[in-house]
């Protein structure tokens, strides 16, 4: 688990120098869904800053896990892997984005 901490303190107070290589931050163009703004996020779950609500975790499904925020970090960290840890963490909280809300089970 250190090493999630680790990528999540590095990510949070980077100055977004992978943003520009993340497609889902290009085409919303929004600051909120930069690898940096997601990991912060994720961050702020871990800790208890805000709850696991299927508002405060949508950030951790902005992301295609496609590795390019990773190819540019200077630090080695890879978001995408992360933000999928992110993810499963939610679901253990039992928080689903809305969007898979009512979708069908593969069980």
């Amino acid at each position: 688990m250190r090493e999630l901490e680790n990528s999540l303190d590095l990510c949070t107070f980077c100055p977004r120098l992978c943003s520009d290589r993340c497609p889902v931050a290009l085409v919303e163009a929004r600051d909120t869904v930069t690898p940096q703004a997601k990991m912060a996020a994720y961050g702020r779950l871990r800790v208890g800053l805000a709850p696991w609500t299927p508002e405060t975790t949508a950030a951790l499904y902005a992301c295609t896990g496609c590795g390019a925020c990773a190819s540019a970090c200077k630090h080695g960290v890879e978001p995408g892997l992360r933000l999928l840890q992110g993810r499963a963490e939610a679901q253990d909280h039992a928080v689903n984005h809305p969007a898979l809300v009512g979708l069908i089970s593969s069980e």
